[in-house]
């Protein structure tokens, strides 16, 4: 009944005889999650004495373990390279008409905890560039509908965090349609049902040859009566 004098001065249990048992007992609340910054041991410690004997103390220990919070993300980029010309893979690569390119596209998961259906999408919207064959892999097996790739997404699955995934496909630059300079840019789009949206891109730059030679001669003759 007197629970501040426990905390305080103390509290005197008064006479007590040889071999008699005194307990006490208490609830206490540990803080919020907001109180701790990293785990923690709580030390309570408690001291008894009386008129004749001096002070003894024993202490209990309350280990708090703090749960970070989950956090999640994801890391997108894409590059290209001109397989005909050898070039390394790039951001932006140039290309000829009729040229065959490779893109590359690395997802990797951030964070502390998993996501689910990781859904990859790339746009290929410009005509003047196409998928070739069964080109399309992830991590080195093939994706053999990749429709879903190029229209509403592909489904990676789960992942925790720092999974990576490396995607390649080839692409053939149209052959003919280009006008001087030509930049197709390619976008690639990643998100799970954690984390929204997160894109990337790469450019081909198309350069058409001048126009060919075109020559030729026009030729009219006329006649007319020189008597009237």
């Amino acid at each position: 009944s007197n629970a501040s004098a426990l905390f305080g001065n103390g509290l005197n249990l008064g006479r007590t005889n040889v071999g008699q048992t005194r307990t006490l007992e208490f609830d206490a609340q540990v803080a919020s999650a907001s109180a701790f910054s990293s785990n923690v041991a709580l030390t309570n410690t408690a001291t008894v004495s009386s008129a004749e004997v001096g002070s003894r103390s024993a202490t209990a220990t309350v280990n708090v373990v703090v749960t970070p919070s989950a956090n999640r993300d994801l890391t997108i980029s894409k590059t290209v390279r001109n397989v005909d010309a050898a070039t390394s893979f790039s951001s932006s690569v140039n290309a000829d008409p009729g040229a065959l390119v490779r893109f590359q596209i690395t997802i990797i998961t951030t964070g502390n905890a998993a996501q689910s259906n990781i859904t990859v999408r790339d746009t290929m919207a410009d005509s003047r560039l196409s998928l070739v064959g069964s080109t399309l892999t992830v991590n080195g097996s093939s994706v053999s509908n990749p429709v879903n790739f190029f229209g509403s997404g592909h489904n990676l699955g789960s992942a925790g965090g720092s999974t990576t995934f490396n995607i390649f496909f080839d692409a053939r630059v149209a052959a003919s349609g280009f006008g001087g300079s030509t930049i197709i840019t390619n976008t690639a789009t990643v998100s799970s049902a954690e984390v929204s949206g997160r894109s990337a891109t790469a450019t081909v730059n198309v350069t058409a040859g001048p126009p060919a030679e075109n020559r030729d001669l026009t030729i009219q003759k006329q006649v007319r009566n020189i008597e009237d």
